[in-house]
């Protein structure tokens, strides 16, 4: 594994070129199979490139998951779902053209020409996406693509709210970027689409209900 990789975006100026170099050090990173650590928002992710199996797997091990538990996926804006999914209804896309980036997670259907392992062999009909509103992580994943994350804790236990709380040890990650420490908050909304073409509200967070209806009038809640 490359020497280890510590970024403290609490000291980069945002736009300036040791920020830019930085972003550019970690898609290269990613881009080689390697796993990092990063913020998300509020919390600390496990996070490599979806495609690579061999470093979601490496995710799975750090967090200590049940076999078939797959990771999310994030990508840098809602132009790639085109891509990664399939038969993806005008109501998912008004909701990810409304709420991304941001703290809402879809559970979309598969392209079938996808050639990836999230960590469930491949055998779920679906998988949660979602545009994370965290600049740096999504300008990292603009260069490289979509991205396997988890929670780097592990397995059932709370988010890591700070890198000291992360389950890894500094021998097993590639690199650690620094957004400080954060306070407990809400998780993503999930919203996903049953087969007879209804969307539902999975999961109330972040994002509630009554935002999600200004957009989607007749969408329902089933948590």
């Amino acid at each position: 594994m490359s020497e280890l990789l510590l970024i403290n975006l609490v000291a980069i100026a945002p736009g300036s070129a040791e920020y830019r170099d930085s972003i550019t050090a970690v898609a290269a990173r990613i881009s080689a199979g390697e796993v990092i650590i990063a913020p998300l928002e509020s919390s600390y992710v496990f996070l490599c490139d979806a495609f690579n199996r061999e470093a979601v797997s490496k995710i799975h091990f750090l967090r200590g998951d049940a076999p078939g538990t797959a990771c999310q996926v994030a990508i840098a804006s809602a132009t790639t779902l085109q891509g990664i999914t399939q038969q993806l209804s005008s109501a998912l896309k008004s909701l990810a053209e409304t709420f991304w980036p941001g703290l809402l997670t879809l559970m979309v259907r598969p392209n079938a020409a996808l050639h990836w392992d999230l960590g469930d062999g491949g055998v779920l009909e679906s998988f949660a996406v979602r545009v994370p509103d965290q600049d740096f992580v999504r300008e990292v994943i603009a260069k490289v693509g979509p991205v396997a994350i988890a929670s780097a804790s592990m397995s059932g236990q709370p988010p890591s709210l700070s890198l000291a709380q992360t389950s890894a040890l500094p021998e097993e990650i590639s690199v650690y970027v620094d957004g400080g420490e954060f306070e407990l908050s809400l998780s993503s909304t999930v919203v996903a689409e049953t087969s007879a073409g209804f969307v539902n509200c999975t999961r109330i967070g972040a994002i509630s209900l009554e935002e999600l209806r200004k957009v989607l009038p007749t969408i329902g809640a089933s948590n």
